[in-house]
């Protein structure tokens, strides 16, 4: 998020709970610059998607308060998908780690797509709740035995069928990895393997 960006995740969760008013009037600020960016985007870079980003949670929770996240970031979240909508583009909000406790909010502020639908979250039920009202764009989990070094490609090609089998039926569904990253031969290779049988396997899912 802006703030942490500027202050650290320790200052910029302090001066949240010590100094609310301060930070509501800079993330205000800084919410008007995207408003009166947006129109240009659209203009000149012609999206199909613009993301609203931000990081409130860890693999475990969230960093701050539900009462802190409605009061100080919904509003501002809901400004940036109002003005992306009114120029005809999608919005898919950018939220890492576990983020069940927002994720109806995301659908109510009227979000097209979450990612990237990291695996600390119950899918599952993510998607069986929301189905196509809200696109799931990730779902590779980092516990993945495939994430691990040496993962051979028998198990990477099964674990993204999985993955796919598990929440593609009847769309709504973007594969991603979602921050698997690394440059070593053994994750360069293991990425090409991931990549290529989501273009395959995923093809071939959806002609059935």
């Amino acid at each position: 998020m802006p703030l942490m960006n500027m202050m650290g995740f320790e200052e910029g969760l302090c001066a949240l709970v010590e100094e609310p008013e301060m930070c509501m009037e800079f993330l205000d600020s800084v919410t008007t610059f995207y408003e009166q960016c947006i129109p240009y985007i659209v203009k000149y870079y012609r999206p199909d998607v613009i993301i609203v980003g931000d990081d409130l949670c860890t693999a475990f929770s969230s960093f701050i308060s539900m009462d802190l996240y409605k009061r100080i970031f919904k509003p501002l979240y809901q400004r940036q998908i109002g003005i992306i909508h009114k120029y005809g583009v999608l919005a898919e909000l950018h939220m890492c780690g576990k983020c069940e406790p927002f994720v109806e909010d995301f659908a109510e502020m009227g979000a097209d797509s979450w990612q990237p639908a990291q695996g600390s979250n119950d899918i599952a039920s993510i998607k069986a709740k929301y189905g196509n009202k809200l696109i799931i764009n990730g779902t590779w989990s980092t516990d993945s035995p495939a994430w691990q070094p040496g993962a051979s490609e028998e198990l990477v090609r099964s674990e993204l069928r999985k993955c796919m089998d598990a929440f593609a039926v009847g769309g709504g569904m973007v594969f991603w990895t979602g921050g698997q990253v690394g440059n070593s031969a053994d994750q360069v290779q293991r990425s090409n393997w991931v990549n290529d049988e989501a273009r395959k396997y995923g093809r071939n899912f959806y002609k059935k």
